[in-house]
């Protein structure tokens, strides 16, 4: 689940949808919050899918882990997916 100031953003710059910040958001508030419907997938997982799968799935996943990623069934799919973020993950979500 999303912190209530995100919002999807039309097309960005990349092609696709984003999500913007209505109003500022405090440095370690949690943006993210891992529902029960986001199924965590080992890399063994996402290895084994087929070529189409695997490009659908990572479209939208992200890595939570050293060998796991999730692939989020509400709007948080999609958050920017950066090598160098803005935010840390914590126990279950993802904070500023």
């Amino acid at each position: 689940m999303l912190h209530s100031s995100i919002r999807i953003a039309g097309r960005l710059k990349y092609q696709s949808l984003g999500l913007i910040a209505s109003q500022e958001i405090q440095r370690g508030e949690t943006v993210w919050t891992m529902d029960k419907e986001t199924y965590i997938y080992t890399l063994q997982e996402v290895l084994s899918l087929t070529p189409q799968k695997l490009e659908d799935f990572l479209e939208y996943s992200f890595q939570i882990g050293k060998n796991t990623l999730c692939n989020p069934s509400d709007s948080s799919k999609y958050m920017n997916h950066s090598c160098n973020p803005n935010c840390k993950l914590g126990a279950g979500h993802t904070k500023i």
